[in-house]
């Protein structure tokens, strides 16, 4: 459960610190550690040395783990994607004079944020929650944002699209290069 100090003291990986489980750990479940014998409380869990860290006797597995050869092996595992927003950039948006205050009445006047740069393409799809906010924080009135919703979006070609969408990735904070490779290829 402690790889990432594993690999600093002993780069080898000979002397390593392990805890026996069941099962593997799924990502983000707390494993518990062997209880110090001297501490008065025993563990459940038969065999092993007493903990690194007997003030929190517990282990988070921040990453996914697959079992091999009698081992728990973690993954970097990739990244999970919010449904987002298809945008088209060929042809580009046509942005009007006021476009918080005019009401559209083409698809292409339908244009992105200014804050994420997408405010130079046109919306394909229908508008997911990030881009309605957006739009209400750049101050487009409720008229506006409704209009766009309605505008039928089918009719426009588009040569070239845009997916905007929100990324969740975990990533451990102190992770060293070769314990960043490791995780990655497993």
């Amino acid at each position: 459960p402690d790889l990432q100090n594993d690999f600093k003291q002993d780069p080898s990986l000979l002397n390593r610190y392990g805890v026996c489980v069941e099962k593997c750990p799924e990502q983000f479940e707390t494993v518990e550690d062997y209880q110090d014998v001297k501490g008065g409380s025993a563990s459940n869990i038969k065999g092993g040395q007493p903990m690194r860290h007997p003030e929190d006797p517990t282990w988070l597995s921040d990453l996914p783990t697959f079992p091999l050869a009698g081992r728990c092996i973690p993954y970097d595992p990739p990244p999970t994607f919010s449904a987002g927003a298809e945008f088209c950039a060929d042809p580009p948006c046509l942005m009007t004079e006021d476009r918080k205050t005019s009401l559209p009445t083409n698809p292409r006047e339908v244009c992105g944020l200014q804050k994420d740069g997408t405010s130079r393409f046109w919306l394909v799809s229908k508008a997911d929650d990030i881009l309605l906010d957006g739009w209400r924080r750049e101050h487009v009135t409720e008229q506006v944002i409704k209009a766009a919703e309605d505008l039928d979006r089918g009719k426009e070609p588009c040569k070239i699209k845009v997916l905007r969408d929100t990324r969740v990735r975990t990533e451990s904070v102190d992770a060293s290069l070769i314990y960043s490779l490791l995780t990655k290829y497993t």
